[in-house]
């Protein structure tokens, strides 16, 4: 074998591949013998090392191996005209792309088909298609043995991959008890962390619970102080009825005083005195019949403890006559509404007449005695617990009714507060007879407070009543309506 032999000039003009690069081939290398044919392809029989070495050494070509896939390696020229891909499980074989690919191809096809001294030193030498056998070094050998020899390869490499793989799995399993002792580790700061947060939620727990006690104190903080002021406002009516009833006492004793007899001395002044009389006629007046006295005496009584039963009353209308009057009746709903409170909140009296579980048929004998206070305006929240028994049209056709029988019974500005959200299956029903109230009020004139800014959020776990935050709400709504 000629080391450095040019085999490219003739050859390229036989294949017929114009301008393709000249290979300058070794043809004395030991990795030869590894380029076998196999029908019209070309297989490479040995390891992926030699195969390095081969296109290294032999073919003269410096490029980059990769992977792009599990079972098949591809070196890439660094001109990019060869490509070279070795599919290494299986069927071994050699697939040439690029540009100059196939004409490269065809060359090693050629060469090893033509040339049989080229693998006198191997083993493994193709067999050329007109010969059964071959020997070399008084030795004999098959097609079949060299297939043989052959999968003896692909089983040398499986086994060098499995090799591998049993070292991989060795080193991992050499980790495993570390890799337990910080799982364990990990999982024992995990339960640590558990127990801080479950202390947490307890303590979050206990502050609600400590905020809803504290609400609770408010509330009846607030409830205790409405009726302290009621009191104190009763205490000064009682004081300014004392002060009234006083000050009829003294002019009713000064008349009284205006009325007394100056009895005579002696009777040498008798006829000193029937001259007086004789001579002035007033004297005549200043006499006073004693049963007389009497008389007028019991009646003066009568008509002071009179006065003193009718003074409240007195004192009421004439507290009521000098400023306006708001009526806010309903059902349950407002009755943590507090009237004084309102009242101080918008600048006159307000008063509060909640009826739990009030439907607007029962609302009708509720609203006649408390019209008869006069009030100036009427504010009528009711409805909710109809939505059981009727549709909601007609729900809002009783709460209109009730609305009209407030103007034809009294002087009283009417105006209707809508119905609050609940988390049922009635709240569409709550929509829609809002929607109809609204409708109804701008026809009539009427004043329609809404309470849109109420969600379920300010509701009670029932999902029908307001909670803390949800009554204040409301309260804020009527302090604007009435403002």
């Amino acid at each position: 074998m000629a080391e450095g032999h040019d085999i490219s000039g003739s050859d390229n003009e036989a294949v017929g591949e114009p301008d393709t690069e000249l290979y300058q081939l070794k043809l004395d290398g030991s990795d030869w013998q590894y380029l076998q044919p196999n029908g019209e392809r070309l297989i490479w029989t040995s390891d992926l090392e030699s195969l390095k070495n081969f296109v290294e050494n032999c073919l003269q070509q410096q490029g980059k191996w990769t992977s792009p896939g599990g079972n098949n390696k591809q070196f890439k020229s660094c001109n990019d005209k060869l490509v070279i891909t070795w599919y290494f499980k299986k069927q071994l074989t050699l697939v040439f792309q690029g540009q100059d690919g196939p004409f490269l191809k065809e060359k090693l096809f050629k060469l090893v088909q033509d040339k049989p001294e080229m693998t006198t030193d191997s083993p493994n030498r193709p067999t050329s298609q007109n010969e059964n056998q071959q020997t070399t070094d008084n030795g004999t050998y098959s097609g079949s043995e060299n297939s043989l020899f052959a999968e003896l390869r692909d089983i040398k490499y499986s086994l060098t991959v499995l090799k591998k793989q049993v070292d991989d799995n060795t080193s991992s399993l050499s980790r495993y008890p570390q890799n337990q002792e910080n799982i364990g580790n990990e999982e024992e700061e995990l339960m640590k962390q558990k127990g801080k947060c479950e202390k947490l939620q307890a303590a979050l727990c206990n502050k609600d619970k400590e905020i809803n006690a504290l609400k609770m104190k408010i509330m009846s903080l607030e409830t205790r102080t409405s009726s302290a002021e009621q009191e104190n406002d009763s205490l000064k009516l009682a004081l300014k009825l004392i002060m009234q009833e006083m000050k009829v006492g003294e002019r009713q004793q000064q008349r009284n005083q205006s009325y007394e007899v100056t009895a005579p001395q002696g009777n040498s002044k008798s006829d000193n005195a029937q001259s007086n009389e004789s001579s002035n006629p007033e004297n005549e007046w200043q006499t006073v019949d004693a049963k007389k006295k009497k008389k007028k005496n019991k009646t003066r009584k009568k008509k002071i403890s009179e006065a003193q039963s009718n003074a409240h009353e007195d004192t009421e209308n004439s507290t009521s006559a000098n400023e306006s009057t708001t009526l806010l009746i309903g059902d349950s709903m407002i009755k943590n509404i507090q009237g004084t409170r309102l009242g101080k909140a918008v600048g006159h009296r307000v008063v509060v007449k909640s009826f739990s579980g009030a439907t607007t048929k029962a609302m009708k004998d509720y609203l006649k005695p408390n019209l008869e206070l006069s009030p100036d305006q009427v504010i009528l929240h009711v409805g909710t617990n109809d939505l059981k028994s009727k549709e909601p049209q007609q729900v809002a056709g009783s709460v209109v009714d009730l609305a009209r029988q407030i103007e034809n019974s009294s002087d009283a500005t009417v105006i209707i507060s809508e119905l609050v959200q609940r988390r049922d299956g009635f709240n569409e029903a709550v929509k829609t007879v809002n929607k109809q109230l609204k409708f109804y009020c701008r026809q009539n004139g009427w004043k329609f407070i809404q309470h849109q800014n109420i969600s379920e959020k300010e509701l009670n776990r029932g999902g029908l009543h307001l909670n803390f935050k949800g009554n204040q709400q409301f309260f804020k709504n009527f302090q604007m309506s009435l403002g």
